[in-house]
């Protein structure tokens, strides 16, 4: 047992994959290469046929289980997305369970009015990691200024997907471990629906 399972023993399936008869995309894992072995050439295969359907198909659902992965590969699935957007396509979200780290940006980057989550489900929002291993000054500035870079683009990213103003996003994440429940991601803008069973 690693220590990821003693850490998550519930995990689902750590498999991300298209469903293109249903227009779901399914994030069940980290965000690592199979979005872009995997996800992002699906995608691909699906704006190629868009030009032939009508605007009520064009609706891409993404259903999120997540703890979150690589920020950079979260940035090429985001641009992959906005490409469906001027294709026309609507972009739901999801949140099964859990979207932590860059998760709950994939979470909060649908189109607004379509980003919900289940009532139990809840996101950790935190700072940026680099894991980045250097040996001179020149590199520790040169990560530093890379780092500094990426964080304040998901800031950024945050607050334009939310109704969060600066000050609030800057108090949220000072703590470095921000965990939100369904309630709170509501009030802060990060989704717009609870879905409860009927």
């Amino acid at each position: 047992m690693t220590n990821e399972d003693m850490i998550y023993p519930f995990q689902p399936p750590k498999k991300n994959f298209v469903d293109k008869s249903s227009g779901t995309v399914h994030i069940n894992g980290e965000l690592d290469d199979s979005i872009l072995t995997d996800i992002i050439p699906a995608l691909d295969d699906l704006m190629l046929t868009s030009v032939t359907l009508s605007d009520s198909i064009k609706v891409l659902r993404f259903r999120i289980t997540s703890h979150g992965g690589n920020v950079e590969i979260l940035f090429a699935l985001l641009d992959q997305i906005e490409e469906l957007r001027r294709l026309g396509f609507r972009i739901e979200t999801h949140i099964r369970g859990y979207a932590d780290s860059c998760a709950s940006l994939l979470a909060a980057f649908g189109d607004k009015g379509y980003r919900t989550c289940g009532p139990y489900s809840a996101s950790v929002v935190h700072h940026f990691s680099g894991y980045n291993y250097v040996s001179t000054a020149s590199e520790i500035d040169r990560v530093y200024a890379n780092n500094k870079r990426l964080s304040a683009k998901l800031k950024n990213l945050y607050l334009s997907n939310s109704k969060m103003k600066e000050k609030e996003y800057d108090e949220m994440i000072a703590s470095d471990f921000c965990e939100l429940d369904a309630k709170e991601l509501l009030k802060k803008g990060l989704i717009d629906t609870i879905v409860y069973n009927s």
